[in-house]
C-alpha cells in the first residue's frame, strides 16, 4: 500500500507522476490523500470574542465544503492519471503531518510518497514543514521528491538524468542507493 498525500497543487502531483512513471509499486494499491485544515481562527490580539462565534461558525463552513472539492479532485486525478492500476480517495480534516501518518498508520502503508517544496528560512518559519515533521515522525518509509527532482518529473524527464534524485527514507535512515 503506497500512500500518495497531494495538496491540490501541481507541484505535489509530481510524485503520483513519479510514482506511475517508474513503476513503483506496480503490484500494489494507491491510497491518493487529501488533508483539509482543520477549521481554526487566526490569532488576533485583542479581538478575543468579537465576531469570534460567526467567523468560527464560517471556518467550520469553509472546512465542510473543502470535503467534497478534495474527493472531486482526487478522483479525477486518479481517473486521468491512474486509469490502468488500482488507487482509492481519502480526504480528511487535521493538521497535514500528523493526518498523513495516522492515515499510513491505520491504512498498513508499505511507502508514504511526496514532493516537498524545500522551503527555507523565513518561508520554512511561516508556512513549517509538513516534510520535517515527517522525515522526524514517521516510522514508514518515504520516497521524497525535493525541488528540482520533483519540477523534472513534472516535465517528464527521469530525476536520475538530472543529478537530482529523490530522496529515500527508511525509518529516518537516508539510503544511499536511492
Amino acid at each position: 500500500r503506497i500512500v500518495v498525500p497531494l495538496d491540490g497543487t501541481a507541484f505535489a502531483e509530481t510524485a503520483l507522476s513519479y510514482v506511475r512513471d517508474h513503476g513503483i509499486g506496480r503490484e500494489a494499491s494507491l491510497l491518493l490523500l487529501r488533508v483539509i485544515p482543520d477549521a481554526s481562527l487566526p490569532f488576533m490580539p485583542g479581538a478575543a470574542g468579537y465576531g469570534a462565534p460567526e467567523a468560527l461558525e464560517l471556518a467550520v463552513r469553509e472546512t465542510q465544503e473543502q470535503r467534497p472539492e478534495g474527493e472531486s479532485y482526487l478522483g479525477a486525478l486518479g481517473a486521468a492519471r491512474l486509469a490502468d492500476g488500482t488507487w482509492q480517495t481519502r480526504v480528511v480534516v487535521g493538521e497535514a503531518g500528523e493526518a498523513i501518518l495516522d492515515v499510513a498508520g491505520r491504512e498498513g502503508a508499505d511507502l508514504i510518497v511526496f514532493a516537498t517544496h524545500g522551503h527555507r528560512g523565513w518561508d520554512r518559519l511561516l508556512h513549517g514543514s509538513v516534510t520535517g515533521h515527517l522525515v522526524r515522525r514517521s516510522t514508514i518509509p518515504m520516497l521524497i521528491l525535493r525541488g528540482a527532482a520533483a519540477e523534472i518529473a513534472e516535465e517528464g524527464v527521469p530525476a536520475a538524468a538530472v543529478g537530482a534524485a529523490p530522496t529515500a527514507l527508511s525509518a529516518g535512515q537516508i539510503d544511499p542507493s536511492a
